[in-house]
């Protein structure tokens, strides 16, 4: 095994050094930690981006004057899209890298918000959902695996929850820029704040976010090589002359997905994490859809519609944080259970509250608190589920069809409610589903669990 020509060692180089162990054991450096927040900050335009049209859509559906069963397809189109590009388009960053795959979506999210604000139908708003959840889709598997793979081995469950923060972030600021700009402006003003934003964060992540070096050792190239020792040089690590473990990483295309996330070693693994993401999904998603417009009709205006999100998605990030801390000293698996049951209780809780102002806000606060860190606990269960070289295929199928949930979160209960189901009704159907995504969650649990938390060797020379 020989150097690359041209990319001879520095000093300090340790040949053939398989620098992994050493950034699982030792403290983040600063460039890790910035690495986490730039993520932080991309998940936070899923937030936005899905809420948005819900803060959007009590204004738009009197506009156009939609019915309830109207109103649900358009919120379920950008859920439709976030499945297709978590399926299609989020296996890329296995291949052709997390970074650019995650520049990628970011770009086609903002034009499909800037988009969304010049939209002069419901068709066209439709498709113009439907594309920014497909690259809201594309980066989310990417944006988990990249956020893992730059923490030391204590810190991963804390990223994972603080990727899963993301949701709640973007919901919370979205929920007060839109209680402020629907003072004064038309629903548009939502979709022209997240455009601009997320081509702000575009920008952000091209200077400040890194390739994964779990990703990068497992390319067999020289360039490869030379953007790995620029990484190593931002984490503090020593560069390297050659790659170590050279071709035991990603094959590329010729790869079919039934050979990593649906083989043998994977494939209960896979469809555990499918179930649970649909299941839970399903009622998180449903109360944060139609939170808006449950309130709204209740003789709320849409600006205090948007309020009392606020408080459901502030405190979803006390609720998702606390997670990922605990999640540092205790297993993952009865956290995310636990925040499950209380998932479920407090959206029944919520169905029974009285027209009361206060209450509505502090019922949405415990509903968040408890439905965040659900999400954070599945987060960090799926990055430690999935091995490197197929971890953001894996994620993204199974956040995939955790989007199909949230589409029948967003459709079915429009269809009920204009049949004449109560919100007590909607509430325990969502529940009922719940349960079976949590059976099925502590059974794999015990056959398989999640794999023991070791950093790689190296191989023996």
């Amino acid at each position: 095994m020989t150097a690359i020509p041209g990319d001879g060692p520095s000093p300090g180089t340790i040949r053939e050094r398989d620098p992994r162990p050493v950034l699982l054991a030792a403290p983040m450096s600063p460039a890790q930690w910035v690495a986490v927040a730039v993520t932080l900050l991309i998940s936070a335009t899923d937030g936005y981006d899905i809420l948005a049209a819900s803060f959007a859509a009590p204004s738009f559906a009197v506009q156009w004057r939609l019915t309830h069963g109207a109103l649900g397809v358009i919120l379920a189109v950008n859920l439709i899209g976030l499945g297709f590009g978590a399926l299609f388009v989020s296996p890329l960053a296995d291949r052709a890298g997390r970074r650019a795959t995650i520049l990628g979506c970011l770009l086609v999210v903002s034009v499909s918000m800037l988009l969304s604000a010049v939209s002069t139908t419901p068709v066209l708003l439709g498709l113009t959902r439907l594309t920014a959840g497909v690259g809201i889709g594309g980066m989310v598997g990417a944006t988990l695996a990249l956020a893992t793979e730059c923490a030391n081995l204590r810190n991963r469950p804390l990223t994972a929850a603080v990727i899963s923060v993301g949701l709640p972030l973007g919901g919370l600021f979205g929920a007060a820029s839109a209680a402020l700009l629907l003072r004064d402006h038309s629903w548009r003003s939502i979709f022209v704040s997240g455009g601009v934003i997320t081509l702000a964060i575009t920008a952000l992540s091209a200077f400040l976010l890194p390739e994964s070096v779990d990703y990068l050792i497992g390319r067999s190239d020289g360039r490869s090589l030379l953007t790995l020792n620029r990484v190593l040089r931002r984490f503090g690590q020593p560069e390297l002359t050659v790659l170590p473990f050279p071709g035991s990483g990603p094959a590329g295309p010729a790869v079919a997905v039934r050979t990593t996330v649906f083989g043998r070693e994977l494939r209960a693994t896979t469809l555990a994490m499918i179930v649970l993401n649909f299941t839970q999904m399903m009622p998180i998603f449903f109360f944060v859809s139609w939170l808006p417009q449950i309130v709204a009709d209740l003789s709320f205006s849409p600006a205090t519609a948007a309020g009392v999100s606020l408080f459901q998605n502030a405190f979803g990030i006390v609720g998702a944080l606390l997670v990922g801390w605990l999640a540092r000293r205790w297993p993952i698996v009865p956290l995310a259970v636990a925040t499950m049951i209380g998932t479920s209780l407090s959206i029944l809780l919520f169905s029974f509250l009285p027209h009361d102002l206060a209450l509505l806000k502090a019922g949405a606060g415990l509903e968040g608190f408890m439905a965040l860190g659900c999400s954070a606990g599945i987060y960090g269960a799926m990055a430690q589920a999935f091995p490197a070289a197929s971890r953001s295929t894996g994620t993204g199928f199974a956040y995939a069809f955790g989007r199909f949930g949230s589409i029948v979160a967003a459709v079915l209960p429009g269809v009920l409610f204009t049949r004449g189901w109560s919100l007590s009704q909607v509430a325990g159907l969502m529940i009922g589903v719940s349960v079976v995504g949590a059976a099925t969650f502590l059974i794999w649990n015990a056959a398989i669990g999640l794999p023991a938390r070791a950093a790689p060797q190296p191989p023996q020379t």
